[in-house]
């Protein structure tokens, strides 16, 4: 779910809601990515606060939350500190080492130094063909949900 609710907890939550309707035939158990990365209008705290609500409600629904955003917004405009601690291990991280330039692979001298980072975008450019590319870089745990 690409997130709008631009720190605000209700409309987190309502955002919340409205991705669980919309997604109703997915099994319970299932992973539910909360992309969070160009709304922010609200405090680190309020934005942090408001990513927690609406994860939250996707677990009370008995699916598995995750969080996806840039590195930088995971330092700047998120506390990804207090989300990992709400839900450990469940931070999808994007951070290119050759900014936008073709990557075959991940490089791991780049790796990006945030908590709980289950899985890694690690280029926009995969193969010069221009599609994201992620690797698992901890085991998927469906008890989070």
């Amino acid at each position: 779910h690409f997130a709008h609710f631009n720190g605000s907890v209700a409309e987190a939550r309502a955002e919340a809601n409205y991705f669980l309707r919309n997604s109703a035939s997915l099994p319970k158990g299932s992973i539910m990515v909360l992309d969070d990365e160009s709304y922010f209008s609200g405090s680190q705290s309020a934005n942090t606060q408001a990513a927690i609500a609406f994860m939250q409600v996707v677990k009370n629904a008995g699916y598995v939350p995750y969080f996806y955003t840039s590195s930088s917004m995971g330092r700047n405009q998120v506390n990804i500190y207090t989300i990992e601690n709400a839900f450990p291990n469940s931070y999808w991280v994007a951070a290119y080492p050759n900014g936008n330039g073709a990557s075959w692979s991940a490089d791991f001298d780049y790796f990006p130094s945030n908590p709980g980072v289950a899985m890694w975008q690690f280029t926009d450019n995969w193969k010069g063909m221009g599609v994201d590319a992620s690797i698992l870089t901890l085991p998927i745990d469906l008890t989070l949900a």
